[in-house]
């Protein structure tokens, strides 16, 4: 099983790099070129630094000692969410380690987690094309809610976003 623990200020950096080269990869044809350059590594190292320091929101990354996919976890940011939900803001994997389970840990650990701080549910966004995503989250007990959203916030093109959610056995 992959190693998961709560990231720290010096990992800001490899998960920067991780967020930027799985974006690239993942959205390759599904998000503007011209906006999968424009991504800022640096720019991102330093949000997570600021996350990471202010403990505002959970970040965690797996692997151990090589970082090899990280998590970000709120509040649900939704308006429509119910007291107690909690939101997986991003997950991504090194593409080097896609399929090796370092997501599901990543994920699995987001809901121990989230019980264990009093949440009972977790949801997600993911982007309706992504079948790949969206099969992975099935797999893991996550259900299509009915949500759904289009945005321009990456790169101006319309995409469309369904919303997952889990609820959390033991809460």
């Amino acid at each position: 099983m992959t190693h998961v623990r709560a990231a720290t200020p010096d990992d800001a950096s490899r998960i920067a790099d991780i967020n930027v080269r799985s974006w690239r990869d993942t959205y390759q044809g599904l998000v503007p070129d011209a906006y999968l350059s424009s991504l800022d590594a640096e720019a991102i190292a330093r949000h997570v630094r600021e996350m990471t320091e202010s403990g505002r929101d959970t970040v965690l990354v797996a692997g151990d000692p090589e970082l090899l996919g990280f998590l970000w976890m709120a509040e649900s940011r939704d308006s429509d969410a119910r007291p107690g939900t909690a939101e997986i803001v991003a997950l991504y994997v090194d593409p080097h380690h896609k399929g090796q389970g370092v997501g599901r840990a990543l994920a699995l650990a987001s809901c121990e987690i989230a019980r264990d701080r009093g949440f009972d549910t977790v949801s997600l966004w993911v982007f309706e094309r992504n079948e790949h995503a969206r099969a992975f989250y099935a797999a893991l007990q996550f259900v299509p809610d009915g949500g759904a959203q289009t945005t321009t916030r990456w790169g101006g093109v319309s995409l469309r976003e369904v919303r997952y959610r889990r609820a959390i056995a033991g809460s």
